[in-house]
């Protein structure tokens, strides 16, 4: 997943925002300062914004009979 993608979604904000933000120097992958918003990210990959790191949530799909 791109990093500007996941920081959108952990945050609730727009990509662009979140490229923004990216680019302001308040994202970090394993404790980088990361400035391109089209990183790509692994699942072992460690993302923090401001210092608060984020985590990707998992979702649970739930089915009715």
């Amino acid at each position: 997943m791109r990093l500007d993608k996941f920081i959108a979604q952990q945050l609730g904000v727009s990509r662009a925002i979140a490229g923004r933000e990216i680019r302001g120097n308040r994202v970090t992958v394993d404790g980088d300062i990361i400035k391109n918003a089209a990183f790509k990210l692994l699942p072992e990959h460690a993302v923090a914004y401001d210092g608060n790191p984020l985590s990707a949530a998992t979702r649970a799909t739930l089915f009715y009979a």
